[in-house]
This record gives C-alpha cells, structure tokens and sequence, in this order.
C-alpha cells in the first residue's frame, strides 16, 4: 500500500502532527512543495494550519494538481489557533477533486501568536493523531 503524508506548516505546528502521523504509518512526512505524488497513492493524509480561516494558498493550489486517478483516498489533518474552518474546506477542494475523502479528520490547537495555545500541539494531541491515522487505514 502506498500511503503519503503531506503538509504545510508556518510555525511548526502542523509539521509536528505530520510527523506523528507519519511516524505511526512507518512513512516519511513531506512539505508541500518539497515533495510531490508521481505515482499513484492509496491513502494521502494531508494537512495544514488555519490563516485567516483559510488553508494557505500552497495547499489549495497543490490539491488542485490532484485527482481520483493518482490519489485513491486523502485523509485530512490540521492544526488551528480558533477555528478548525481550514480542514472542511480542504476536504471540498479533494472532493472536488474527485478524490474520497475520509469522513474522519483530525485537528487540534496549535500555538499561534505569543501566548495563544503556547503548550500545543502536546503529547496529547499528537498521541491523538497517532491514533487518527490508525483509524482511517483501518477503513481501507
């Protein structure tokens, strides 16, 4: 099975739940725009921040290069400093795609600004996402 972990990361936060989910599938996690899907994928787990309620530009535009014959199923991951608004509208943008998209997602609080969520993403959380990637390839 080919499995992907791909995210897009300002502060660090998104790329420390990439990592955790990465590290429980025994795959490497990869920066959008580093890292690229050349051949057919199985499972993408895909993953941003919320900046100004939004993914970041990098992340749309990527998902737009994606489609239903080289990604089977996509998984979606992010963290946020208020609102989790980014994950559902990656989740359009894949469908739109025509790629099925996991119905389960994982988010979590991330630091953002000086003293807002400072201790996240935490061990927690992180455990949180180990098991979020366990659950989705158990639908597979």
């Amino acid at each position: 099975m080919n499995i992907k972990v791909m995210y897009h990361t300002i502060n660090g936060n998104t790329g420390k739940v990439a990592e955790a989910i990465a590290g429980a599938l025994g795959v490497k996690a990869e920066r959008i725009g580093e890292g690229s899907i050349a051949e057919p994928v199985d499972m993408l787990f895909i993953g941003d921040g919320v900046y100004g309620g939004k993914p970041d530009i990098s992340t749309v535009d990527f998902i737009k290069t994606l489609n239903g014959s080289m990604v089977k199923k996509a998984a979606v991951f992010g963290t946020y400093g208020m609102q989790k608004k980014a994950i559902k509208i990656m989740k359009e943008l894949l469908e739109e795609q025509g790629i099925n998209v996991s119905a389960e997602s994982f988010g979590c609080k991330g630091k953002c600004w000086a003293i807002m969520n400072r201790r996240h993403p935490n061990a927690d959380d992180l455990l949180a996402a180990k098991e979020f990637a366990k659950g989705v390839l158990n639908e597979l």
